[in-house]
């Protein structure tokens, strides 16, 4: 009862703004020296929209976390040999590079797969003992790091080196070993 009061109190209130003619559900008419723009309109009727229920879709089943592309490519146990995961890292702003690399037969990504493999082969799997490679390189100062992470001959490999001046010195200084 007491929100039908309400109700009509509120459509009294409208009426008289509208004036008579909404009353009569015409729209009000400018008085002299009334602008149209200023005079009240009437409300149109609010519009009923049909509902339409949504189905019920059953909870999506948890997912696994994502696997990154390179992830597959890393050694396990289940894969004995010599597999390694090679990088080459500016320090300032540039891309990543990486190539995997196997020596036990010779394959991966890497470009040069069989001389990288003999290459570690002579410096027994020991990145520090890699034998530098001839040859010149400007004198640019892009400053990059190398690494190696994996196995060789089923012995864990984590190899980090030190600073290089540009991509061209760590290829030479590491026997083309990171020569991708």
């Amino acid at each position: 009862m007491r929100v039908l009061t309400t109700l009509t109190a509120a459509a009294a209130a409208v009426l008289t703004l509208a004036g008579p003619a909404a009353a009569a559900g015409q729209p009000p008419v400018p008085g002299p020296g009334e602008h149209p723009a200023a005079m009240p309109m009437p409300l149109p009727e609010p519009a009923v929209l049909p509902v339409t229920p949504r189905p019920v879709l059953p909870e999506p089943a948890p997912a696994s976390p994502p696997r990154p592309d390179w992830a597959m490519v890393l050694p396990s146990q289940d894969r004995p040999g010599s597999h390694l995961l090679l990088l080459a890292q500016p320090t300032g702003r540039g891309p990543l590079d990486a190539a995997y690399l196997v020596c036990s037969p010779p394959g991966g990504n890497h470009p040069e797969p069989r001389s990288a493999c003999k290459t570690l082969q002579q410096a027994g799997g020991r990145f520090e003992e890699l034998k530098p490679a001839d040859g010149f390189c400007t004198k640019e100062y892009a400053p990059v790091r190398v690494y190696a992470f994996g196995h060789w001959k089923d012995e864990p490999v984590a190899y980090v080196s030190k600073l290089y001046g540009n991509r061209c010195e760590a290829n030479l200084a590491t026997g083309h070993v990171f020569d991708f």
